[in-house]
């Protein structure tokens, strides 16, 4: 009597307070169309010591007309931004940007690798964080020079930004 009774229960479970999430994480993320982003440094106006880490931060404005999503935004911050560096000369071409001539640091990514859509409005800016470790500049750089040209950049598929050159010296 009492397993008939039971065969009758239905438990139902209340998803009303549940927030539908999307996966942050996708194969691939597809190129965006019709955006104007500006992209540059906030200099600190001094000298960074050599051999440590130097923070430089940037500003995403969105110069646009329209919302922008980027999907894969990068949770570390530092991990969005690659930086090509240079040494410094006042006759450098700095209007052909050839990556070829420039030297490269890729942020090391380090699992777990996690996205999150980043959402800019008209004319609104995001600030981001850049580590940069100055041991990763070679040292026959190091020993050459104590200025650099630099140019960040965007370092996600969806998006083309770069930063325009700009000057770091090292004490």
């Amino acid at each position: 009597m009492l397993a008939l009774y039971m065969q009758g229960c239905v438990r139902t479970i209340d998803n009303s307070n549940k927030v539908p999430t999307r996966c942050p994480v996708k194969a691939s993320y597809p190129k965006l169309k019709d955006y104007v982003l500006d992209f540059n440094p906030v200099m600190p106006g001094k000298p960074f010591p050599r051999g440590e880490v130097a923070v430089i931060n940037f500003r995403l404005r969105n110069a646009g007309p329209a919302q922008i999503l980027i999907d894969e935004w990068y949770m570390e911050e530092s991990d969005n931004i690659r930086i090509y560096y240079r040494q410094y000369s006042p006759d450098t071409d700095l209007e052909n940007f050839d990556r070829k001539s420039w030297k490269c640091i890729n942020p090391e990514l380090k699992p777990p690798v996690n996205h999150y859509p980043l959402i800019i409005s008209p004319n609104n800016i995001v600030f981001v964080e850049k580590k940069i470790d100055l041991k990763q500049i070679s040292p026959d750089d190091l020993s050459r020079s104590k200025k650099f040209w630099v140019i960040a950049e965007l370092a996600l598929n969806s998006v083309d930004v770069r930063s325009p050159p700009f000057v770091i010296e090292l004490k």
